[in-house]
């Protein structure tokens, strides 16, 4: 680098940061982009630009919110997604067809974060022992690379299409749709407690 350059301070915080990663285990894409971002920011101070506000604040959180801490907080939220779709089968059943299309929409909304923690958790523990195999399932997080954003975004249209037909089906039963829907708007509100749908659709 050039020296007034490596004179700048924010250059020596990006440097102070490389540092600091170059013996982080669990290192992930995010953590070398804020270090791009973080020179980035040097470079334009350097030359008399304005930073960006957006790379100092990658930079400062990449700093404490990386390696076995970033892995642990998204295992344990991976772990926690099973608590409310288990809840909402145990409160409504399995056997209707609207409530399992809403239960399979919002597992598949919850997916990333699962594979995220699930395959992030062994990624690192690949990176600590040094096994490849492991290592390498960092690779099927949805946040690892570029090809992950597609089928992130066609698991989101399907649980999308999903929960919207799973909650259009619950409206239709209980009136609010459909062709009885003008007479059955005043009654819904006082009658909630008492309706109970098909079970067996």
């Amino acid at each position: 680098m050039p020296a007034p350059l490596r004179d700048n301070a924010a250059f020596a915080q990006v440097t102070a940061a490389t540092e600091r990663a170059q013996g982080r285990s669990a290192l992930r894409v995010s953590d070398v982009q804020a270090l791009i971002g973080g020179l980035a920011n040097a470079e334009r101070q350097q030359a008399g630009q304005g930073a960006s506000a957006l790379d100092t604040t990658s930079l400062g959180i990449s700093r404490w919110f990386s390696g076995w801490l970033r892995v642990l907080v998204f295992l344990l939220l991976a772990l926690a997604t099973a608590a409310p779709l288990y809840l909402l089968n145990l409160a409504f059943g399995g056997r209707n067809t609207y409530w399992r299309a809403i239960m399979t929409g919002l597992a598949l909304l919850m997916l990333p974060l699962m594979l995220e923690g699930v395959f992030g958790f062994l990624g690192a523990l690949g990176d600590v022992f040094g096994a490849g195999a492991l290592r390498g399932l960092t690779n099927l997080t949805l946040t690892q690379s570029a090809y992950a954003l597609p089928i992130w975004a066609l698991l989101s249209a399907v649980a999308i299409g999903l929960m919207a037909f799973g909650f259009r089906g619950l409206c239709e039963q209980f009136g609010l749709l459909g062709a009885g829907s003008s007479s059955a708007k005043n009654t819904t509100v006082e009658s909630a407690a008492t309706v109970d749908w098909d079970e067996e659709l």
